[in-house]
């Protein structure tokens, strides 16, 4: 495999978006704190993911979850629903 995808591995870079995970500060981290021998997921993903799950269900297909929409609002996040709604 490719550097990148061994340090996702070992848990050095997020399994998710691959950037760099460590605990605590980032400048006194050595190799053995960054890796611990596992893939792990940052803690911004961790936040996305949460948000994700916890959003209302879509009014329109009941598959889908509602998240922000650009310029405002609401949106489905099925890609097969077209539901949007303006505050």
């Amino acid at each position: 495999m490719g550097e990148v995808a061994d340090m996702i591995i070992d848990g050095t870079l997020c399994q998710e978006c691959g950037m760099l995970v460590y605990e605590g500060n980032p400048l006194k981290a050595s190799g053995a704190e960054v890796s611990p021998g596992f893939p792990r997921t940052c803690r911004v993903c961790l936040v996305e993911a949460k948000a994700e799950n916890d959003a209302e269900p879509c009014p329109e297909c009941s598959t889908g979850k509602l998240r922000g929409a650009r310029g405002g609002g609401v949106e489905c996040n099925n890609p097969d629903c077209w539901y949007w709604f303006c505050f």
